[in-house]
């Protein structure tokens, strides 16, 4: 695919970074179009949804960050890989991907709305910081059996996912 990739992020979304990662993992040069997360017209203009992030090659429109890493790895094929041919070690990625996307993201969410909150709730935002901490505890477990990555000796679509939501925490 020769078409220059196009990417429409949010910059503080814990889901434009797991792109971003990605892209730059593959090595893929991308344009990056800003969304002001209070006017979302052009993005829709652009890709027919509201949603960040989104990746347009040429008439392609791929949303969904777990839709677009799944995209990168399966149009190329020659950069480093995010998934595997094995079925174990794709089970054991997917796992740990879904577990990012949904138990791990949860406190995340909170964190992620208190950004763009007129008023802070600190208490809420302690709630969530407290529960990310727990969580990211059996990631520390896992990289203290595996090493320096959550499923095989490379990078993973599992590490990118739990990474960037996990890092949002440390951040927010």
């Amino acid at each position: 695919m020769s078409q220059k990739l196009k990417l429409y992020e949010l910059p503080p979304s814990p889901n434009t970074w797991k792109a971003r990662v990605a892209l730059k993992y593959k090595g893929l040069p991308f344009e990056s179009v800003a969304v002001n997360g209070q006017d979302r017209a052009s993005l829709v203009e652009a890709t027919g949804q509201p949603l960040t992030p989104v990746l347009m090659q040429g008439d392609t429109v791929v949303y969904d960050s777990a839709a677009i890493l799944r995209f990168l790895d399966g149009n190329y094929r020659d950069t480093p890989r995010l998934f595997s041919s094995d079925y174990d070690t794709m089970k054991a990625i997917e796992q740990w991907e879904a577990w990012g996307r949904t138990e791990a993201v949860s406190p995340v969410r909170i964190m992620f709305g208190q950004a763009f909150a007129e008023k802070k709730d600190e208490a809420k935002i302690k709630e969530a910081n407290e529960a990310l901490a727990t969580l990211s505890q059996k990631t520390e477990e896992r990289l203290g059996e595996n090493g320096e990555r959550l499923v095989g000796k490379s990078m993973t679509a599992a590490d990118v996912t739990c990474a960037c939501v996990m890092g949002y925490g440390v951040l927010a």
